[in-house]
């Protein structure tokens, strides 16, 4: 079974709204295409073969989630396959009915993996058909000097009228191109209501390495702020209750996220809670009472440490078949660990002083595409045959 069709390819457009991930990719034309299907067959090849169907068969599922999901597993066993470890799949735990997605032998150093996704929340996922439509359109209409921020205060059930939004905002482009050099478009922004539908646009200057058309952003702005750590946090500590303490070496939990507001700085908070930004706390290794539940971190909480079997959190944002050059691991280490890490690994990380209760963030200088071994700027996808913009973060009132 072929992780990739043998066909001929002819398709040159972007990814449509809503299209399958796997269905675009195994479709699209062109040298670039080819080599990020070719990079992944590689890979497939590497993995073990009794599972590499399976793993297929996650991939070609016409959701977001399990070509996601596929994907990561992928890379992570890529990623430390390439750091000559030994890898198991899914081996037995004593005492337990749940498997760990890998264990790693290097020497005598054994570390078990548990792999973990954060999606977009599902109720506004890019499949959500009302928001297609509209996706579509800003693609169509996109500008050579401007992005789109696009935030969806209230989306109705009702159709959008396209054609007269389309029409108005192709209208308000050719004024912000137009007056883009002597008036800043920046905080400038297009608002639509009608027929239970509230959008607001705004342009954003379009950066060289941007190959994104749109940023989505949908409900209070205020509900994207509160979500920013939780998900992560909990997460977390769900990869973590499934085994209590039944390793009896190293246990890492291999994140990555592709909701918006998450990367490194978001994971150190979903970690350690306050205590990220306050050396004392760091210090006592503990919130202080004063704080809600909600702010505990999953390591700290104002009743001291917890999950302490935890080793080490190993974490990537917006990982993409073909970003895997380009997107830099973060290691994150349980400074209180039943089981510490006894190997050292060469991503970029945040060691933490509990004496001091400093936190330094170390770049180790770890080049992805070298760890790969493809070039520096493998697979160059052109912004115009790109699939980005159906690729971005999403962020919900849920």
């Amino acid at each position: 079974m072929q992780l990739f069709d043998d066909i001929e390819r002819t398709n040159g457009n972007p990814a449509e709204a809503g299209e399958p991930l796997y269905a675009f990719v195994n479709q699209a034309a062109g040298a670039d295409w080819q080599r990020v299907r070719d990079s992944l067959t590689e890979w497939l090849a590497a993995y073990p073969v009794d599972e590499q169907r399976s793993l297929i068969s996650r991939f070609r599922r016409t959701d977001r989630r399990g070509f996601l999901g596929a994907f990561w597993e992928l890379y992570l066993h890529e990623l430390f396959r390439r750091l000559g470890f030994r890898i198991e799949l899914h081996p037995e735990v004593a005492a337990s009915t749940h498997r760990p997605d890998f264990r790693l032998h290097r020497g005598t150093t054994v570390i078990y993996v548990e792999a973990v996704t954060v999606y977009e929340p599902q109720a506004h996922s890019p499949d959500d058909a009302r928001l297609a439509p509209l996706l579509a359109t800003v693609n169509r209409i996109s500008s050579p000097r401007f992005r789109l921020s696009v935030d969806a205060r209230q989306i109705a059930s009702t159709p959008l009228a396209l054609t007269r939004l389309t029409d108005e905002l192709e209208s308000w482009f050719q004024i912000l191109d137009t007056e883009a050099d002597t008036n800043p478009a920046r905080d400038r922004a297009f608002r639509w209501q009608e027929d239970g539908w509230m959008l607001f646009f705004r342009p954003i200057p379009r950066d060289a390495g941007a190959t994104d058309d749109y940023d989505l952003t949908t409900g209070p702005a205020r509900a994207k702020r509160a979500d920013k750590y939780r998900s992560i946090r909990q997460q977390v500590m769900g990869k973590s209750r499934m085994y209590g303490r039944q390793f009896d070496a190293p246990f890492l939990i291999a994140l990555t996220s592709y909701r918006a507001g998450h990367g490194p700085d978001a994971a150190l908070r979903a970690l350690f809670g306050p205590a990220a930004t306050d050396s004392e706390m760091m210090r006592a290794g503990a919130i202080r009472r004063s704080r809600s539940r909600s702010s505990d971190g999953v390591w700290l909480t104002n009743k001291g440490l917890r999950f302490e079997d935890i080793s080490a959190v190993l974490t990537a944002f917006d990982v993409m078949p073909w970003s895997i050059t380009k997107n830099q691991p973060w290691l994150f280490e349980n400074p209180w660990s039943s089981h510490p890490l006894k190997i050292e690994l060469p991503f970029n990380r945040f060691d933490v002083d509990t004496t001091s209760g400093e936190i330094e963030r170390v770049e180790t200088g770890f080049e992805p595409w070298m760890h790969f071994g493809l070039p520096a700027d493998w697979p160059s996808v052109s912004r115009t045959n790109g699939v980005e913009p159906e690729v971005d973060r999403w962020t919900s009132s849920n």
